[in-house]
């Protein structure tokens, strides 16, 4: 488990493993989507001071874990609802929410002062 202070660290990871397993553009992409929703929310809003990421394939499913200190909080708790216009869409979440529809499995818990997210993609 890596350490990392910024963004740009945890995109040149995850395009390091892209390229040693093979992923597909697509895969890949939905990958550092993610990723990105996710870093960008934790040191914009998270308290901590970066985070720790894995990553590693499951069989045929990429595993990437993110571990970081600060407030409790759940990325897979936000319910936007329907969405019938982005346009008309309220304000904050939405990225969140792409992330949820984006991956096969996404669990959360909070253990010793640090959020820990599992997801499978």
């Amino acid at each position: 488990m890596a350490r990392y202070a910024s963004l740009e660290e945890g995109m040149a990871a995850i395009e390091r493993f892209c390229e040693e397993n093979g992923l597909s553009t697509e895969r890949c992409y939905k990958l550092r989507l993610v990723c990105e929703e996710l870093v960008v929310n934790l040191l914009t809003h998270g308290g901590g001071d970066g985070y720790e990421l894995t990553l590693g394939m499951a069989g045929e499913d990429v595993a990437m874990g993110l571990r970081y200190g600060g407030e409790k909080f759940n990325p897979g708790a936000t319910d936007k609802g329907p969405l019938e216009a982005i346009e008309t869409s309220e304000f904050g979440g939405l990225g969140l929410f792409l992330v949820t529809q984006l991956v096969d499995a996404l669990h959360y818990r909070y253990e010793n002062g640090e959020n820990i997210v599992d997801i499978a993609l």
